[in-house]
């Protein structure tokens, strides 16, 4: 069932069955609460407002790129393209009044589905092509899957994720939270979290057995399949599959505005940060005339004992 509400000066669509709620909020695509039996699952704000004055990307669409470009540029096709800078002389997730500030587009397609929409112009940020996105949630029984489209008149580089902070019902802290990770090396970062070469996971990058979170993250995990991650508090159970070829764990280090650092984490399935810049990576180029697609899938289980 879809329920269809103004939300300040923006829509609030709510989409829900038995057992799974989601509210999404035509401001940047933006997932405003996640609930499971009733318990929400993420942080969000009750105003679009607060998102607005808000850092941290709080459950929004982030893109044309996720993550960090180093210098704000790349070169495309023999082209130096240089972006809009907005952290430390980088651009990070899109630039300045990105996909997460912008209105999009809504359409109902069924009474489980709805798609968003949202038209970027050429040379927006400093990207080459005008682009075509869109982002798909669905529910089914204790599921949530999101898709994501795009398609170019020009050669661009694409690679949008969602950036929801999870917390499991928890109110405090997500440290008691359990992680394992399908990866056996991870992307360590210089001090403006710009990835140097792989590593293995060892030490507290090891989330190769279930344990909990404990330390602070801001890194990409190479990922070894498409069952990603496994998270577990209490009696939640969160799976997350997804054809991304990394995924980046956030715990929230710099959450502000009513949050606090460690009260959410976000994991982020992404192409690597700063994938244009590094030819050793998998490439994030969208071809014109191409269709770009990505899917994350969120699968939850209630237990009534969690190890």
């Amino acid at each position: 069932m879809i329920v269809r509400n103004p939300f300040g000066e923006y829509e609030l669509i709510t989409i829900h069955n038995e057992h799974l709620e989601i509210s999404v909020m035509t401001l940047g695509a933006t997932i405003q609460q996640l609930k499971v039996d009733g318990k929400d699952m993420i942080l969000g704000f009750a105003t679009p407002e607060e998102y607005l004055n808000a850092e941290g990307y709080i459950g929004a669409i982030v893109g044309r790129y996720a993550n960090r470009i180093k210098g704000a540029s790349f070169t495309l096709n023999g082209k130096e393209y240089l972006l809009t800078a907005n952290e430390n002389g980088n651009q990070l997730h899109g630039g300045p009044n990105a996909f997460d500030r912008q209105r999009w587009d809504v359409e109902i397609v069924d009474e489980m589905t709805v798609q968003f929409s949202l038209f970027s112009e050429d040379g927006h940020n400093g990207y080459p092509g005008n682009l075509n996105t869109k982002v798909t949630y669905h529910i089914d029984d204790y599921e949530l899957r999101i898709d994501f489209e795009g398609t170019s008149d020009q050669d661009t580089i694409f690679a949008p994720t969602t950036h929801m902070y999870f917390s499991l019902g928890s109110e405090d802290t997500i440290l008691d939270t359990k992680l394992w990770i399908n990866a056996d090396y991870y992307l360590p970062v210089d001090e403006e979290n710009i990835p140097h070469d792989q590593e293995k996971c060892e030490g507290v990058f090891n989330f190769k057995e279930l344990r909990e979170i404990e330390n602070d993250y801001d890194h990409c995990f190479i990922l070894n399949g498409e069952h990603a991650l496994t998270a577990k508090r209490e009696n939640i159970t969160l799976d997350l599959y997804t054809d991304y070829p990394g995924i980046q764990l956030y715990t929230g280090i710099f959450l502000t505005n009513g949050f606090h650092k460690n009260q959410g984490f976000a994991i982020e399935p992404e192409f690597f940060p700063n994938t244009p810049n590094r030819p050793d990576f998998p490439s994030c180029v969208l071809k014109k005339g191409e269709t770009y697609h990505k899917y994350v899938l969120y699968q939850f289980k209630k237990q009534d004992d969690v190890d």
